[in-house]
């Protein structure tokens, strides 16, 4: 519409009113909004007109402030479907930044989320992407997106920085995916950068085999006068979120970066919590471990690590990483073993773990021990008659 039907609507509202059809005067304003895009406006329109079907006061809009308790359902289901309304018309329009507050408001953010998933962001739009991404990532509307988002925008080291106040905040799932991606992202990188190096030192072409194998005794000049190929403080960290990852294609590769690490000068071979005193190796074993739950040599490494740890808080955090390579492995009764001898439950969190242990194994009278040790009635009543029935069942 223009502005000439605008000034015609302004002119007809009096009359509409005085005829009593302020239902008509409501339908011409909302199609005035729709139609020129305006769409926040057309929420405040829709809000106005809900309150006056709910013989409300006009001007409060979206606030419930004014609205009776008997009423708020009722004010609570007409919300909603105007943000729904005018969040989808933003997504439609490709305006995601503006469509997010309808969504975030609701609690209604999978659309949205789809939408995240399809759009591409502008690189020359700085200040779009900035927005993209708080919403995207600091938001949590998909933070997987908004980390994808800051890599190709930002860089490796800017992403690295955000994944570290955010990674306890992701999902396992979601923690593998960004694992992944980084991984991918560092792999590629030094692959390239080892690739030219070996290739013009050596005068060959190198053949598609794992980057590993590029590494061998031979190839010692690599690393000499303490050389590196990439920023090894990138390395280290993504070696370090790379725990979370699970697909074997990554795995592959983050063995790769984990032996690149292995034979780096040792001022760059930054340690890390027991048992990763030795990061890179640890790292190798820990990743081969995941790629082959039967790599018994492996399982030996962390166990003498557990066994030689000479402080409490080594031994803690060495026995913490064998339970839970054992959980991923499936070998609970293994993983409560470790828990029972090396960890105490009167830590709260890890009481959760004892009990997820106990109900995966089934062995009810290990919980119904640490329960009466912290008389704990609640878990020592729901103990012994799990303890009873699984009897009942033998």
């Amino acid at each position: 519409m223009t502005l000439r039907n605008q000034e015609e609507l302004l002119e007809e509202i009096p009359l509409q009113i005085a005829a009593g059809e302020s239902g008509t005067a409501f339908h011409h304003v909302i199609e005035f909004f729709t139609e020129s895009k305006e769409y926040h406006r057309l929420f405040q329109a829709l809000m106005m007109q809900a309150r006056q079907k709910m013989e409300l006061p006009l001007l409060y809009a979206a606030s419930a402030d004014e609205v009776p308790d008997e009423k708020l359902d009722e004010f609570e289901k007409m919300l909603i479907a105007a943000a729904q309304n005018v969040g989808a018309l933003f997504l439609e329009s490709g305006n995601l930044v503006e469509a997010w507050p309808y969504f975030k408001h609701i609690g209604e953010q999978e659309a949205f989320r789809t939408a995240l998933e399809k759009h591409e962001i502008d690189p020359e739009d700085y200040e779009a992407t900035e927005k993209l991404i708080e919403i995207a990532l600091y938001d949590q509307a998909h933070p997987v997106r908004g980390l994808e988002w800051m890599l190709a925008s930002h860089g490796i080291c800017n992403t690295i920085s955000a994944l570290e106040q955010s990674f306890h905040t992701l999902s396992p799932q979601e923690r593998a995916t960004v694992a992944g991606m980084l991984v991918h992202h560092v792999h590629s990188e030094l692959s390239n950068t080892l690739k030219q190096e070996i290739e013009h030192r050596e005068s060959i072409t190198l053949d598609e085999t794992p980057l590993r194998d590029w590494l061998t005794d031979e190839r010692s000049w690599l690393f000499e006068n303490a050389n590196y190929h990439l920023d090894v403080s990138h390395l280290h960290a993504v070696v370090r979120f790379a725990q979370a990852v699970q697909q074997d294609e990554v795995l592959e590769k983050v063995l790769d970066l984990a032996e690149y690490g292995s034979r780096l000068d040792e001022q760059f071979r930054y340690p890390a919590d027991p048992p990763f005193d030795n990061f890179y190796r640890a790292s190798i074993h820990y990743f081969s471990l995941l790629k082959n739950w039967k790599d018994d040599h492996s399982w030996d490494y962390f166990r003498e690590t557990l066994k030689s740890a000479e402080e409490e808080a080594g031994r803690m955090a060495c026995a913490q990483v064998l339970v839970d390579l054992f959980m991923r492995a499936d070998r609970f009764d293994d993983a409560l073993d470790i828990a029972l001898k090396h960890l105490s439950d009167e830590q709260l969190s890890l009481r959760d773990l004892f009990q997820h242990l106990c109900e995966k194994t089934g062995r009810w009278e290990e919980l119904a021990k640490l329960a009466e040790t912290n008389k704990d009635l609640l878990t020592s009543l729901a103990a012994q008659i799990e303890q009873h029935e699984s009897n009942k069942t033998i």
